[in-house]
């Protein structure tokens, strides 16, 4: 049984597929669901934060993973690569710089930072 696609859902799901063609498809889409590894996705992903769109990224990311989980759950993969990529995701290159925020008390009490370090 189908069921048909209204409203946010539609809209949701036709940008998810928005970004696949432009983001992942281009670099991704001829390859098989199996074969596909977190050392193939991590380069696509960093192309799009390159150009600036960090968040775009973030969720090329999440989709991949949906869709890499849909892979494991119908037997069409072996596990999600991208479960890999968080501690890279994470780590900046020794180029970016790192900046700091010291706090004055805990954040959660409404005190300010009372510097910025880099």
């Amino acid at each position: 049984m189908q069921i048909p696609l209204k409203g946010v859902v539609l809209k949701l799901g036709l940008t998810a597929l928005g970004r696949m063609e432009k983001n992942l498809f281009p670099w991704l889409g001829n390859i098989e669901i199996e074969k596909v590894t977190a050392p193939l996705i991590l380069p696509v992903l960093r192309r799009i934060e390159a150009r600036g769109a960090v968040e775009t990224a973030h969720r090329c990311k999440t989709i991949c993973s949906q869709i890499m989980r849909y892979a494991v759950a119908t037997g069409r993969a072996e596990r999600d690569p991208c479960a890999d990529l968080r501690l890279s995701w994470l780590l900046l290159s020794l180029s970016d710089p790192v900046i700091f925020v010291k706090w004055n008390g805990n954040p959660s009490t409404g005190k300010k930072a009372v510097g910025i370090y880099s």
